[in-house]
């Protein structure tokens, strides 16, 4: 089931970021020389739960789900939101405000439907170019913001940076941290070399106040970490997921997978990878949590009643909070980035492209979304990396990068290539 609201979110025309409004020319009631946005949420990248409400983020807009009437709202560009670029959001139960992080290291507070600003960390001159927001945790009023150069501890209540933790690496060198969580009196980050432990209590400005973990099997990059039972979990990329026993880290039986995160939940640890979702309880094995709408699930997360909120790459935002998983997801395009746009018997047709500035594929599915009558509809294609669309006597054409001419792909769908030409030999 998928649950739709108005019609349409927003036009755009800009080529790296959204939309355009040729739709203008495809719908009426949207008059010459204005603008309408056209957002996706099929692409779902951060999910963050609040007793009443359940936000999805997109790299370009949020969706927000009110748990007590299934209604769905969205914030955008138009909305308050400061753009394009989102990496991360979380909700802050304490003061009841959503924080949304950006990847150039701009951040958006959101309180009674109200979106504040706070573009200080993406102004400010500290040497680095790359500032972006890899994760978000809150304690008593400060949100851990890790990033590419450090972490950066944000004041909620006074709307400014209390401190940033830099070049926190050996001998002062810069570190990258992926996730921060605070456990007690202290505070552990995972980080592109291994795991560190602060005491919230020392200066932790200074990189020689913190404890490493980052020999053997944790030397490398730890994409998550999590508590669970009392237990410290690593999951590190293409070798699997460890847990802390004595001095040292041990394998557990969960194989080598890429892995997107793993949180504990009231129903045991949860882990995301790139080919799904598991929950380890405390009996300690790993269950698969499956439906077919579960197909890129990029992060899953549990409410208090032990209902899902799972954020796919394919099919939006998931839950079976009501019983089977069903996608919250408003009509439109989708994906938030299109290569290519084109206007023809009264529909503007999208695809995500495409190929790299080197002529490389880039692997996109091969999505084609229509905009007709006011709304979207989306083609599988079964040809990846789609380049341009044209129609020619009555019959739509879809070229790819790679997989040859498609003819039809809403109808019959012929695929022309080396082996199919229609010139024949």
């Amino acid at each position: 089931m998928t649950r739709t609201t108005t019609r349409i979110f927003f036009v755009m025309i800009l080529p790296v970021m959204l939309w355009a409004v040729i739709a203008a020319q495809a719908q009426t009631d949207i008059p010459i020389g204005t603008w309408r946005m056209h957002f996706s949420f099929q692409q779902v990248i951060s999910v963050a739960i609040a007793d009443d409400r359940v936000f999805a983020a997109t790299e370009m807009a949020i969706l927000v789900v009110d748990r007590d009437d299934g209604s769905l709202s969205t914030y955008t560009k138009l909305s308050g939101l400061s753009g394009g670029g989102i990496s991360y959001i979380a909700f802050d139960d304490t003061s009841d405000q959503l924080v949304v992080t950006y990847k150039d290291g701009n951040i958006d507070i959101i309180h009674d439907n109200i979106v504040r600003n706070f573009s200080r960390l993406r102004d400010l001159d500290i040497g680095v170019t790359n500032k972006a927001i890899n994760h978000i945790h809150f304690h008593n009023g400060i949100a851990y913001l890790s990033t590419v150069f450090g972490v950066v501890l944000y004041d909620l209540s006074s709307n400014e940076i209390r401190e940033t933790w830099r070049d926190l690496g050996h001998n002062g060198s810069p570190l990258a941290i992926n996730q921060s969580m605070i456990v007690q009196d202290s505070i552990l980050l995972a980080t592109d070399q291994g795991i560190l432990a602060g005491n919230l209590n020392d200066n932790l400005l200074d990189y020689t106040k913190w404890r490493r973990y980052d020999t053997g099997v944790v030397a490398g990059a730890i994409e998550s970490i999590a508590m669970f039972e009392g237990m410290l979990y690593a999951a590190i990329d293409n070798s699997g997921v460890y847990v802390r026993e004595g001095s040292g880290f041990l394998q557990t039986s969960f194989p080598a997978q890429d892995f997107h995160a793993i949180e504990s939940a009231v129903g045991g640890l949860i882990i995301v990878t790139t080919d799904g979702i598991w929950v380890m309880p405390a009996a300690g094995e790993f269950t698969p949590v499956t439906d077919p709408l579960i197909s890129e699930a990029r992060v899953a997360k549990q409410d208090a009643s032990g209902a899902f909120w799972i954020g796919d790459s394919r099919n939006g935002l998931l839950s079976n909070a009501n019983g089977g998983f069903e996608s919250y997801r408003p009509n439109g395009p989708a994906f938030a980035k299109a290569f290519r746009i084109t206007y023809s018997g009264n529909r503007v047709y999208a695809i995500a492209g495409g190929y790299t500035e080197a002529r490389a594929p880039q692997g996109n599915t091969g999505s084609l979304s229509y905009f007709e009558n006011g709304l979207w509809t989306t083609v599988e294609t079964g040809v990846d990396d789609l380049t341009d669309i044209a129609h020619n006597a009555g019959h739509l054409f879809v070229a790819s990068f790679g997989d040859g001419l498609l003819k039809d792909p809403d109808g019959a769908g012929v695929v022309y290539n080396e082996a199919n030409s229609p010139l024949g030999d």
